[in-house]
């Protein structure tokens, strides 16, 4: 078995090189259920992650990889070849009509439910921090603010004298519990926005507001911005008073001194709180798109299918922003 490439399919006309390889090279494929070994002598050098011909691919016939045509050849692709951009063409144009057939959507969802009934039976337990709306978070920390941009840094001055006097200078997760760290969540918005946009700024900074992995929250506003206090609580809607405190800067005299008497208040709040345990279908699972590159699609991202799997089978969910 090659080390050096992969075919992903058996019906695939590319395999993908898992290292920098030089015109010359022998590559050779293994055999997948009742498609032979192939061999093939590179004619280019092919960088690691790209593509290369292992079947005569002719001038607008499909290129196929995970088993689907990913485009067409622009040109005659002999093998051996490096197959990239260069050569191929997208095979998406137009506008995509997309319908819901119901039926065959409900009949796909219980096979799958069906075949998913061992994992929700034998579902694993974690060590999570459970919050008073039945939530649980992952990590235990005092997330800083800002309503408004203008307050960003004082918002980050006061994360960094918390995390100097509660956390010995750093934030540091914990296995057992209690305080792990503070941390702002700094942006430009809230000033000069209207409508819709001013509603979509409250709606991000409410649901942060409201994330478990907070064990207390400072809401930290200028006074004078157009997502204030009581727009934002608009949004808010009901909290804990003893998990989120509010202070407005232009109230204040010394701002940094009220603020380190609130995150004193909260750190007492937010120190309290140990792990539990949990089942593991507590936990959203969110997961964000990085920088994908040749090999996402054989590593990271079969990988994270399969735990997406998993944990929906089991009952659990999983966002994918």
């Amino acid at each position: 078995m090659s080390k050096i490439a992969i075919r992903i399919n058996k019906a695939d006309v590319v395999a993908v090189a898992l290292e920098p390889l030089s015109k010359g090279t022998q590559v050779t494929l293994e055999a997948m259920d009742d498609v032979p070994e192939v061999n093939v002598t590179l004619q280019e050098d092919i960088t690691a992650g790209h593509k290369f011909a292992i079947k005569e691919i002719k001038k607008g016939e499909p290129v196929i990889k995970y088993g689907y045509p990913i485009g067409s050849a622009t040109e005659d692709i002999a093998v051996g070849k490096h197959v990239h951009t260069h050569n191929i063409h997208t095979l998406l144009e137009g506008e995509l009509s997309y319908t819901y057939n119901e039926a065959k959507a409900k009949a796909a969802y219980d096979a799958w439910y069906k075949e998913t009934e061992k994992l929700r039976a034998n579902v694993p337990t974690v060590n999570v921090y459970k919050r008073a709306d039945g939530r649980v978070g992952s990590r235990n920390e005092v997330w800083i603010i800002p309503l408004v941009g203008c307050v960003n840094k004082i918002s980050e001055n006061l994360a960094m004298w918390a995390n100097a006097k509660f956390c010995g200078g750093e934030p540091k997760p914990s296995e057992k519990g209690g305080l792990e760290g503070f941390f702002t969540w700094t942006h430009p918005y809230g000033c000069s926005q209207m409508g819709g946009d001013k509603e979509t700024t409250a709606k991000i900074l409410s649901d942060l507001v409201h994330h478990p992995n907070a064990g207390g929250v400072l809401v930290v506003s200028l006074g004078c911005e157009e997502n204030n206090v009581p727009y934002f609580k608009e949004f808010l809607g009901e909290y804990d008073e003893k998990r989120v405190k509010f202070m407005v800067t232009q109230q204040f005299e010394d701002e940094m001194e009220e603020g380190k008497k609130l995150l004193t208040e909260l750190a007492e709040y937010a120190g309290k709180f140990k792990r539990e345990e949990a089942p593991l279908t507590d936990i959203v699972l969110g997961m964000k798109c990085g920088g994908s590159d040749g090999m996402s699609g054989i590593t990271a991202n079969a990988l994270i299918g399969r735990i997406c799997d998993a944990m929906t089978g089991m009952g659990g969910r999983v966002m994918l922003t």
